[in-house]
């Protein structure tokens, strides 16, 4: 489905019934990777209506230079509470860069958010200021060749296994 407003279509799915819960991925992904890490949990617990957003500009979302912003983005994603859940009490969900936007969202939307989840969220914009722990390897049991996209995933995956890249391939590159 999708939402458009300022000039852009903000694609988003709907899985389940009950109450909304609304999940905003990282910067550069798709809603994808929410799917892939959230619908193992929802499909053990009904009673949950999840909206899966791509932001603008990733997924399946169109985007122009006019929402190259946070606060651009921000607003959008207002608009489409406001259309799409109308007063209604919801969750919050973000991971990464979408725990940023959720932040704001709580922010506008406390009276409706019954609650707020932050998945790795992104607090201190500036990576200077950032104080982060000692990477270490976990499981280490994919043998692969480095190529382009593969050494991203070396770079970040500390559960090296055939089973974590492909998740890498469908969730994380597939959106970018």
């Amino acid at each position: 489905m999708f939402y458009k407003v300022q000039g852009n279509d903000l694609h988003y799915q709907v899985i389940g019934e009950g109450t909304p819960v609304l999940l905003l991925h990282g910067l550069t992904c798709s809603s994808d990777l929410m799917i892939g890490c959230m619908e193992p949990i929802f499909e053990r617990k009904p009673g949950y209506q999840r909206i899966y957003v791509d932001l603008p500009g990733m997924g399946g979302s169109s985007g122009n230079l006019e929402v190259a912003s946070s606060n651009a983005i921000l607003d959008i994603l207002l608009s489409f509470i406001d259309a799409e859940l109308a007063g209604k009490a919801f969750l919050l969900v973000g991971e990464s860069y979408g725990g940023y936007l959720a932040r704001g969202i709580l922010a506008e939307k406390v009276s409706q958010v019954l609650g707020l989840m932050l998945i790795c969220p992104l607090i201190k914009l500036n990576p200077a200021d950032r104080i982060l722990p000692q990477k270490s390897l976990v499981v280490g049991d994919l043998s692969i060749d480095k190529e382009d996209k593969v050494e991203e995933f070396f770079q970040i995956a500390v559960k090296q296994t055939a089973h974590t890249y492909q998740r890498f391939e469908k969730e994380v590159v597939a959106g970018k």
